[in-house]
Formats: C-alpha cells, sequence, structure tokens
C-alpha cells in the first residue's frame, strides 16, 4: 500500500525468536539507504495510503466482477490479488498472457498447480491484463462447426 515494493521495501513483525532466525539468512545491507529514506517518508504520508488501500479496494472488485464474467472464479479475497482455480491448463495461460506483457502467476511451486495468482494493479495495467485474459480464453475455445 506505500508503492515500496521497487525498493525491495517491508517490514515483519514476529516473535523475537523467529525474527533472530529470519535475520540469519538477511544479507549485509540489503536495504538501500534511498529505499530506507522512501520508507520513512511513505510512513507519515497517510493520505497515500488511505488513496492507495482505497483504489486495490475498488480495482480487486473490478477484476472479480470482469474475470467472472469471463467465466473464471477468483477465491473472494481482501488482499491486492486474486487467486483463481483455472484447471490443468493454468501454466500454458500464463505463459501466453506473458507473451502479451501481462505478468501472472502460476501456483504449481506453492501446490496448486491448476490455479493462477493475479496481482491487483493500476486501472490501465488491470485493464490490459483484462482483454489480454479474454483474448486467451477465447482462443482456448473449441471452434464451433459451421452451419450447412
Amino acid at each position: 500500500m506505500y508503492g515500496l515494493a521497487g525498493l525491495r521495501i517491508g517490514y515483519g513483525i514476529g516473535h523475537p525468536t523467529l525474527v533472530a532466525e529470519m535475520n540469519k539468512l538477511r544479507t549485509p545491507f540489503n536495504v538501500t539507504n534511498v529505499g530506507q529514506s522512501a520508507a520513512l517518508a511513505a510512513l507519515d504520508d497517510t493520505e497515500h495510503v488511505r488513496r492507495s488501500v482505497e483504489m486495490n479496494r475498488q480495482e480487486r472488485q473490478r477484476l472479480n466482477d470482469e474475470l467472472r464474467k469471463l467465466g473464471l472464479s477468483p477465491v473472494p479475497s481482501e488482499t491486492n490479488f486474486l487467486f483463481i482455480p483455472i484447471g490443468p491448463p493454468a501454466k500454458s495461460l500464463c505463459d501466453e498472457l506473458l507473451l502479451e506483457g501481462v505478468i501472472v502467476r502460476p501456483l504449481g511451486w506453492m501446490g496448486f498447480p491448476e490455479a493462477i495468482r493475479i496481482s491487483v494493479g493500476s486501472p490501465a495495467e488491470n485493464t490490459k491484463l483484462l482483454s489480454a485474459m479474454s483474448c486467451a480464453l477465447e482462443r482456448r475455445k473449441p471452434a464451433v462447426p459451421a452451419r450447412r
């Protein structure tokens, strides 16, 4: 919600024992000074956070509604992504969308080989996703023989 993923900024809260174990895996100097400065500034920008949360809510709902119109069944979500069962062609659909410049994640590595993860993006990014998804799903429909 702070828009700092590109700077590789995030934080975690946990039991001290767990945090100590996680710190063993952390590389030295893993956050840049620029990233730290941006993170500190972002913490004070409550209006940006409010707008980000609201845009995510609106765009998540729009994606959910439009993907349902395409015949998909996103799992209800309160996050910044949608989990969508696709079936056996999940991985090939992700590959096909990637050729259109749209990145969605196949979830086989998480034990869900027939599902994908779609991150909620900006309105323009989501429109591009919906267009590419519509085309990809249309190409997968079996051809209907012409009537004589």
